[in-house]
C-alpha cells in the first residue's frame, strides 16, 4: 500500500508489481496508510485533514473522519480494528470510533506535527511530535499518562516482546 503526492493511495501486488485498487477523494498528498488488523479495511491520512477508510476489497470509501485542522500525517488502526488514531500537523492526535466515525478523545498538548502509535494492548497510545515530546495516553479515557521530553523526535514505536508498532 502506498500514499502518494496525487491524492491517492494505491494498493499493489507485491509479487507482479500490478495495482490492485486505487483509493481515491483526498485531493491532495495522502501522508500515511495502515492495513486494519483484519486486512478488510484501508486507513489513509491526508492533506486535506481528513482520515479516510476504505474497503481494501472494492476501494469503496466507507467513512471519513474529520476534525484535524491541518494536515494528517499519521494513522493507525487499533489492535482490536475497533478504534482508529491520528495524528496530524494541528499539534493534535485523535482517537476515533472506527465503526461510527464518531471522535472519542482529541489528544492535545503538542507544539508541531504529531504521529501515534497504539500498544501492542491497546490500551494505551504514544504520541511523538516534532516539538521533541512524547506522550503516553490512557485509550479508552484520552487521559495523559506521562511525558517523555527533551528528544529529536522523528517517530515512536512500542516494543514488546511479541510484536512492534511504529508511527
Amino acid at each position: 500500500m502506498t500514499g502518494g503526492a496525487d491524492g491517492s493511495a494505491r494498493l499493489w501486488d507485491a509479487a507482479s508489481g500490478r495495482e490492485l485498487h486505487r483509493f481515491e477523494g483526498h485531493g491532495r498528498p495522502v501522508n500515511s496508510v495502515a492495513f486494519a488488523p483484519s486486512g478488510g479495511q484501508v486507513l489513509t491520512g491526508g492533506d486535506d485533514g481528513s482520515a479516510r477508510l476504505w474497503d481494501a476489497a472494492s476501494g469503496r470509501e466507507l467513512r471519513r473522519f474529520e476534525g484535524h485542522r491541518d494536515w494528517v500525517m499519521s494513522v493507525v488502526f487499533a489492535p482490536s480494528g475497533e478504534q482508529v488514531l491520528t495524528g496530524g500537523a494541528d499539534d493534535s492526535a485523535r482517537l476515533w470510533d472506527a465503526a461510527s466515525g464518531h471522535q472519542l478523545a482529541p489528544l492535545r498538548g503538542h507544539k508541531d506535527l504529531v504521529r501515534v502509535a497504539f500498544a501492542p494492548s491497546g490500551e494505551q497510545v504514544l504520541t511523538g511530535g516534532d516539538d521533541g515530546r512524547a506522550w503516553l495516553w490512557d485509550a479508552a479515557s484520552g487521559r495523559e499518562l506521562r511525558r517523555f521530553e527533551g528528544m529529536g523526535l522523528g517517530c515512536c514505536r512500542w516494543r514488546s516482546r511479541r510484536r512492534a508498532s511504529r508511527c
